[in-house]
């Protein structure tokens, strides 16, 4: 658990005031969410002894403890632990009222990065960018299976970002960006296959064209986008697009693809048959980290992590349509299957030191109308929601807590037969 100095600053004020300690009953600190939620304990009741913002620390007796949690219009929790002295615990709760139920929480590699469902269903990989590969579960029952590794001089590197499935292929692949490499498995035996150069800088975001015949691939440090060959791994075109480049996605017809520029907050385009950047969508000053296309075509949604926004714009005439503040931080976004509505992972608040360190909230995950980008629910994460992922039913929400090194999966309450 990383612990940052905005939460020992506090624990050390609390330490220093000497009185408000007994010598014979632990200190328990707390990071809980909603703020207003009450804990209780089986062995008596816990003496706040002080608090700050959503940081407490409580005197409880010592031994082993059933805490209760609750707070109006959440489900009450209650948690088995024995208390020892120092011990922090972060918890949060889950809305009554909510669409989305909880199904499950599992540990996965360090810094989860990104989520992905298998084309089927069947299967979830989690690329956990600290860590020595990518992570595989099954969905059903949900479970770790094993953790897929390519060749040991470039596992030792890490730095696994984001992945695709290639279903035409029976492949995956995954960005590695202290490489500079797109690595390739066999989705049947699950097996490392090849290894891909994408010509540039920390590679990140990977995007099929329509008819999976190329993948791009966004160079974040070399300004480019890379367009590879599937069947080859072969480099079609290395394409500048004046900025940082991050998520993509192309046209439905595949002649033109849309690059969210990270540095200034627009959107670059890029001609797919001439392989050149034609124009700019104008939607900055801002971070433009994810981009989606509805099935439409004629819709286009872009989360700006700098003013903690959500953008729906036209993206042949560049007009926003709508702008919606949802929170500090968006990160991934994804389109329902059904092209209704719009999930978005917000990290929340950054620890004022670096955003590698516990800040002062948990994130959430918000659920908005995909038409109008009004909220339509939300559900808290915990440290860093950041991957986000939608099962191919529509039906599962699944989301990585990138300081917590663990994955939250949901079950989405659509009205129809599950």
């Amino acid at each position: 658990m990383k612990i940052s100095r905005f939460f020992l600053s506090f624990l050390f004020a609390v330490a220093a005031e000497a009185t408000l300690f007994c010598e014979e009953e632990p200190t328990v600190f707390t990071k809980l969410f909603p703020a207003q939620v009450v804990l209780q304990s089986s062995l008596g009741t816990p003496e706040l002894l002080a608090e700050n913002g959503v940081f407490r620390a409580y005197s409880l007796l010592p031994g082993r403890h059933r805490i209760t949690l609750s707070a109006e219009g959440y489900v009450e929790k209650q948690i088995d632990l024995t208390v020892f002295d120092g011990m922090l615990l972060q918890e949060k709760l889950e809305r009554k009222d909510s669409r989305l139920r909880l199904i499950g929480e599992l540990p996965t590699g360090r810094q989860p990065k990104s989520a992905d469902f298998s084309p089927d269903g069947q299967y979830l990989v989690i690329p956990c960018l600290d860590d020595a590969g990518i992570d595989l579960y099954g969905t059903d029952p949900l479970r770790f299976i094993k953790t897929l590794n390519p060749p040991e001089a470039d596992a030792d590197k890490k730095g696994f970002v984001e992945s695709i499935f290639l279903p035409h292929r029976g492949e995956l692949w995954v960005s590695q960006m202290s490489t500079g490499k797109i690595q390739v498995f066999d989705t049947t035996s699950w097996a490392w296959k090849a290894a891909y150069s994408t010509g540039g800088l920390w590679p990140k975001v990977l995007c099929p064209s329509p008819d999976g015949g190329i993948c791009c691939v966004s160079n974040w440090a070399s300004g480019t986008v890379a367009f590879l060959e599937t069947s080859t791994g072969r480099i079609r075109a290395l394409i500048p697009v004046g900025g940082t480049p991050r998520g993509m996605a192309f046209s439905p017809d595949g002649r033109e693809l849309y690059v969210a520029l990270f540095d200034t907050g627009n959107v670059a385009v890029i001609d797919c048959e001439a392989f050149r950047y034609t124009r700019t969508i104008i939607l900055g000053p801002g971070a433009a980290r994810h981009t989606v296309l509805h099935q439409d075509g004629k819709r286009m949604y872009v989360t700006d992590m700098y003013n903690g926004l959500v953008l729906l714009v036209d993206p042949v005439t560049g007009k926003v349509l709508q702008r919606r503040y949802v929170g500090p931080n968006p990160n991934t976004l994804r389109l329902s299957p059904d092209g209704s509505f719009i999930f978005v992972s917000l990290r929340g608040r950054n620890n004022p030191e670096t955003y590698l360190l516990e800040g002062p909230e948990f994130g959430k995950v918000v659920m908005l109308d995909a038409d109008t980008l009004e909220p339509e629910d939300w559900v808290w994460g915990r440290n860093q929601p950041t991957g986000l992922a939608l099962s191919p039913r529509g039906n599962l929400v699944v989301f990585t807590d990138f300081l917590d090194d663990l994955l939250e999966i949901y079950r989405l309450d659509t009205g129809k037969d599950q």
